[in-house]
């Protein structure tokens, strides 16, 4: 309740955050977010763990061979890590996952373009897609390559990889933009 983030569990590669890797059973706080941050939102991979922090930044550790972290090195992190590139004007409402890749997603909404916007860490860049459903998000979702959002008028809209039927859309073909769920 405090925006403090705590991890335990498996630490080979400082997946846990808080400057060893030593296995811990019990939650041990993760070393500092930065000066004054809390975490708002959290997402744990395989091996590495990410947060958007209230001021609209991303913060990755843990094991990062395939650039997983974000901050244009292949080096592990066992403190948090501020990324590269994080999107701007996260805002109020947004959500993080890790793909089966172990790369970071994030859902927001932007509330200075009342957009819902999309971005994943490929492992060299960031990449992002607005989706415009014309509506404010109440509430945003990430799975590992797709998103759904509540909007203001309570319709659920997604988007994103399909191939598993995830959107909700009745196909298995990947939706660029909003898909309402029947």
């Amino acid at each position: 309740d405090d925006g403090s983030v705590s991890c335990w569990g498996r630490n080979t590669y400082g997946e846990l955050g808080d400057g060893t890797t030593t296995n811990r059973l019990t939650p041990t706080q993760t070393s500092s977010l930065g000066a004054g941050r809390t975490a708002v939102e959290i997402g744990a991979g395989m091996e590495h763990t990410c947060a958007i922090l209230d001021d609209q930044t991303v913060r990755c550790w843990g094991y990062n061979a395939d650039g997983q972290i974000g901050d244009g090195t292949t080096t592990n992190r066992n403190t948090p890590t501020a990324t590269i590139l994080s999107p701007n004007n996260v805002g109020q409402y947004a959500s993080l996952a890790v793909d089966s890749n172990n790369y970071p997603h994030i859902a927001y909404y932007d509330d200075t373009n009342e957009y819902l916007k999309y971005a994943h860490y490929n492992g060299t860049s960031w990449n992002s897609s607005i989706v415009d459903t014309g509506l404010a998000a109440k509430e945003i979702a990430s799975g590992g390559h797709h998103t759904c959002a509540i909007v203001e008028d309570d319709s659920i809209e997604c988007w994103g990889r399909n191939s598993e039927g995830q959107v909700g859309a009745g196909t298995s073909t990947t939706v660029y933009t909003t898909a309402t769920p029947t």
